[in-house]
């Protein structure tokens, strides 16, 4: 038997921080935060809160992020954001607003988000690896952009690259 939630929490994600809105189960908006994108910083955050129901859009870092979140035991909702014009199309759009409207969402019906089913680890990871070949043999950047893509779907961040200059 799943353990009921005690919370909704909505998250806006970006590449360098996340906005989040804590739900109780009455609708009443708990905590408001922003958190670094990162896998320590999801895992220092949920791994301190009581079992929630966690709704974030599909996108970049959704992947990672699910399965991290859903191994602290969480209930993770991928949104499909092509589907949320209650936030797309919104005129006040804000990140605060946004997580805050993904947890409302959440909370109240979970089929208003139309959820996606995202990949499991072994079909992200062969699908990867095949990514990161270079095409019809050619080296060097894409094999470079190739390594950055897996690191980035599995929550690792890179600093720039940096052309330098030959010592010569």
């Amino acid at each position: 038997m799943q353990q009921a939630t005690t919370q909704t929490i909505g998250m806006d994600v970006s590449d360098k921080k996340s906005r989040i809105c804590v739900l109780s189960p009455a609708g009443e908006i708990v905590e408001e935060r922003w958190i670094n994108t990162t896998r320590h910083g999801v895992q220092r955050y949920f791994e301190k809160q009581p079992r929630s129901r966690v709704v974030l859009e599909a996108g970049t870092h959704a992947l990672w992020m699910t399965w991290q979140i859903e191994e602290l035991g969480h209930e993770v909702i991928v949104a499909n954001p092509r589907n949320l014009g209650l936030i797309y199309k919104s005129r006040k759009k804000s990140d605060p607003q946004d997580a805050h409207r993904l947890a409302q969402l959440g909370r109240v019906d979970p089929a208003l988000l139309s959820p996606v089913t995202l990949r499991g680890r072994d079909t992200q990871w062969h699908l990867a690896q095949i990514r990161s070949r270079p095409p019809h043999g050619r080296r060097g950047d894409a094999e470079t952009q190739g390594g950055r893509r897996i690191a980035r779907d599995r929550g690792e961040i890179f600093a720039p690259l940096r052309l330098c200059e030959s010592p010569h």
